[in-house]
């Protein structure tokens, strides 16, 4: 019983893996950080000075401290930490705020027009009804490109029978060309 157990392990490390971690996740016990308190002695500024000291030690070099995160640390504090004192990098942000507008705009609309997508979307008794729908330009005050075309339907709806009864004719040939060429063969 021992040995298939082993084999067992042997066989599927990915679920047994998957196990442990799930067994550790749910019964195991969460580290508790312990949040250092306010340092005993602080500097006091010289009397003839202005302004506000205070002192704070950095204690994330303790791993039973809890984590401390600085203004640079993460991302958004790097970011936008000193957004009113750095007005040096405003326009980066503006540029980089515009970036996200127009990469987001676009993205929209090459999603959503006739174009994109699976070729078996493109086909004309799949887009019959909603043809109309979709977006074609960025702009469309008057919707202009929001109407059916009854004229270009007909011709359309006319091309696809004419396709569909070709490529019945075209089964047909080929169905007969197999018979022909089984035949031949068995002679």
């Amino acid at each position: 019983m021992a040995s298939y157990a082993m084999l067992n392990l042997r066989l599927r490390p990915s679920e047994n893996l998957q196990r442990m971690i799930a067994v550790r996740t749910l019964f195991g016990r969460k580290k508790k950080y312990i949040t250092p308190g306010e340092t005993r002695h602080q500097l006091k500024p010289p009397p003839d000075e202005k302004g506000y000291m205070k002192y704070t030690r950095y204690w994330s070099n303790i791993a039973a401290f809890e984590p401390q995160l600085r203004t640079g640390d993460t991302l958004s504090r790097a970011l936008f930490g000193k957004l009113k004192e750095s007005y040096e990098l405003y326009p980066f942000h503006l540029l980089a705020t515009v970036y996200v507008i127009i990469t987001g705009l676009f993205i929209y609309l090459t999603t959503t027009t006739i174009e994109f997508g699976n070729v078996r979307y493109k086909t004309w008794p799949y887009l019959r009804d909603k043809y109309w729908k979709y977006t074609t330009l960025p702009t469309d005050p008057t919707g202009a490109t929001h109407q059916r075309f009854p004229l270009m339907e007909q011709l359309l709806d006319e091309i696809e029978e004419a396709s569909q009864a070709r490529r019945k004719e075209d089964e047909a040939r080929e169905q007969a060309m197999k018979a022909y060429s089984d035949h031949k063969k068995h002679r």
